[in-house]
């Protein structure tokens, strides 16, 4: 069985309702809130996971964790999810979910990748060029990485742009190495 075409099949199901529904941004928010908990729950992982623990349990406590944090929209989706069985899914159902949303609404993921934190101002200039030059919303990811020395790496979509320090200085590392074996030769 394809695990992959499971994920997309309930996440495009979702998003289809909630267009349908009129909720698509309330679910989204939903959806993040829900991201975010498996993100950071270890604990919440372990038990929609377990196959031991019984639907009917795993639902009672989804409802009382999200009763009030969750749409009944959203709410009877995981309930969905759970009866079938396919809740070790659920943290790829939700990212399928947000890539349908951002391509519903035109919006691009960019990841700045810097050795340290970048201002708010800096960011939002960069938000606005981006968003002037690719014609569309920006979803901004900051990252910090001092192993890159100095620089940024800007990833957009599938593009990535590496003005990092640390990628020049390979660069001319493997100059000189090509340089030094070409004079042995």
């Amino acid at each position: 069985m394809n695990y992959s075409k499971i994920s997309v099949r309930y996440a495009k199901a979702l998003f289809s309702l909630a267009l349908d529904n009129n909720t698509i941004d309330k679910t989204k928010s939903d959806i993040d809130y829900l991201y975010s908990i498996c993100k950071e729950s270890k604990a919440f992982i372990e038990i929609i996971e377990n196959p031991i623990i019984k639907p009917a349990l795993k639902i009672n406590i989804y409802k009382k964790l999200f009763t009030n944090n969750l749409s009944k929209q959203t709410l009877s989706f995981l309930e969905l999810v759970t009866i079938n069985k396919r809740e070790q899914y659920l943290k790829i159902i939700l990212l399928n979910f947000i890539n349908l949303y951002r391509n519903h609404k035109g919006i691009k993921e960019v990841t700045l990748t810097s050795a340290i934190k970048i201002s708010d101002t800096v960011n939002k200039e960069l938000i606005d060029k981006l968003s002037s030059d690719l014609n569309s919303q920006i979803e901004l990811t900051n990252n910090i990485n001092e192993d890159i020395i100095g620089g940024f790496i800007l990833r957009v979509e599938d593009m990535q742009i590496d003005a990092s320090i640390s990628n020049k200085l390979e660069k001319v590392k493997r100059e000189l190495l090509n340089k030094t074996y070409e004079k042995n030769i």
